[in-house]
């Protein structure tokens, strides 16, 4: 059963997004648990939730081919994020796509997840 008290704790502290749908390049740095994201239709809000879908599946959150994701005219995407838990305990993860060799890489704490 899911200790619901230590991952409310669990939040991400860092989310940097490269070349990813829309976005060249978007940094978001935060100590709280909870953020808003707000903005216009068609800024790339739903985009930040895809990149961060990335890690829980194969897809992300709108089911879409990894060679979609990458902004046009580029020729890879990496997304990275800090996990901060109760502990001050930080996870680093980090994914990358390149179109050129169709290849999807997956980092823990820098080290490549070997699949």
């Amino acid at each position: 059963m899911l200790d619901t008290k230590k991952s409310e704790k669990n939040f991400i502290n860092n989310l940097s997004i490269e070349s990813f749908r829309n976005h060249q390049y978007l940094e978001i740095i935060t100590k709280t648990p909870s953020i808003v994201i707000y903005g216009k239709n068609g800024v790339g809000k739903t985009s930040i939730l895809e990149a961060i879908s990335i890690f829980s599946n194969t897809k992300g959150l709108r089911n879409s081919k990894l060679l979609e994701m990458i902004k046009v005219d580029q020729e890879m995407f990496c997304i990275s994020m800090n996990i901060q838990d109760g502990n001050d305990i930080y996870s680093e993860l980090k994914s990358t796509y390149s179109k050129y060799n169709k290849t999807r890489k997956i980092y823990i704490n820098g080290k490549e997840k070997k699949k």
